[in-house]
């Protein structure tokens, strides 16, 4: 019993983060997300934030359609500086969005606004915001560092460049 009244009390003063769950949008709907970033921690203002749609389900044209295969589901992405689709509308793009990176998000506040013409997609969207000293929201992407060569790599390409330094000594000394 007094293991069930710990967990509740936990549960109940223990803030936790809301983690929504992907959304299928399908032709005729349209859904706003709403992003406040101010309880994140680090929390605003941010030197960089941005808006990640993790969108799945898009249907291209079948090949072969050439160099570029158009996408069959339509709709679009709009962004505005408050919350509920309000404000100042300030970016827009069609389904195929990667993520948005605008400085009318450096505050923390923003919302999202998807409207489907035709098809159907799921998105779980997520907002990112990095702060001066590098740290980052829980929901921004995680960044890998560059891969680092391996010692046997480096050996050959220091092999390589000095024999064409050697080729090129010797030829301008022949």
């Amino acid at each position: 019993m007094r293991k069930i009244f710990a967990a509740a009390i936990l549960t109940v003063f223990v803030p936790s983060r809301a983690q929504a769950a992907p959304v299928t949008v399908s032709a005729g709907d349209f859904v706003t997300f709403n992003f406040d970033l101010s309880g994140e921690t680090p929390g605003p203002p941010y030197v960089l934030a941005g808006f990640i749609p993790n969108t799945s389900g898009l249907d291209f044209e079948p090949p072969p359609c050439g160099d570029f295969c158009a996408l069959l589901d339509v709709g679009e992405w709009k962004l505005w500086t408050e919350l509920d689709g309000t404000g100042q509308f300030f970016f827009f793009w069609d389904l195929s969005l990667g993520g948005a990176f605008q400085p009318e998000m450096l505050d923390g506040v923003f919302s999202a606004t998807l409207q489907v013409f035709k098809g159907s997609i799921t998105v779980d969207p997520v907002a990112c915001g990095v702060a001066a000293d590098g740290s980052r929201t829980p929901d921004c992407p995680a960044v890998e560092p560059p891969p680092v060569p391996e010692p046997a790599t480096v050996g050959l390409l220091a092999l390589f460049g000095g024999a064409l330094l050697a080729r090129r000594l010797r030829t301008r000394a022949g």
